[in-house]
């Protein structure tokens, strides 16, 4: 990133550290603005009526892809749950808004045998791989197709 390094270890966990005035380091909004060693990145869920946060056991996911942006950063974990977080502008963080997020968000569990998406075609659309570019993100399937989104300025996103 722009002033900050995210990492993954062999046991699929991430850590980070640097500047974090957006939220990309993404370790919650009570986070300071700046750390300088890295400190593990805890990931949570959502859970229950009361839209509880509940920390993900370490044993429950594992951490293959990662890649940031100036001021975000994007995550592949083993069973094809993509998450990001950080600065939201543009919508480069796929949620459907341009709100700051602190900590790593679920963007889609891709499309994965819900209704005729992809199923109906034979198409698995689990992600293999992730990226980020200055103001956008992308995201690859196993089949090849990428899914890109945030900030189109210039045809980086490659749409018409």
């Amino acid at each position: 990133g722009d002033k900050f390094t995210i990492a993954i270890t062999a046991r699929g966990r991430m850590f980070s550290w640097g500047l974090n005035d957006h939220g990309q380091l993404g370790h919650g909004p009570s986070s300071q603005d700046k750390i300088l060693r890295p400190r593990q990145v805890k990931l949570v869920r959502i859970r229950g009526k009361g839209n509880q946060l509940e920390t993900i056991k370490e044993d429950d996911i594992f951490i293959l892809d990662i890649a940031a942006g100036p001021e975000h950063a994007i995550m592949l974990a083993d069973n094809g749950l993509v998450y990001t977080w950080g600065s939201g502008e543009s919508g480069r963080l796929g949620h459907g808004n341009e709100t700051k997020v602190s900590r790593p968000t679920q963007v889609w569990r891709m499309l994965q045998e819900s209704g005729t998406s992809g199923a109906a075609i034979g198409l698995v659309n689990v992600a293999t791989h992730v990226a980020c570019g200055e103001a956008h993100s992308l995201a690859m399937t196993m089949e090849g197709f990428v899914y890109v989104w945030g900030c189109m300025e210039g045809g980086r996103l490659g749409l018409t």
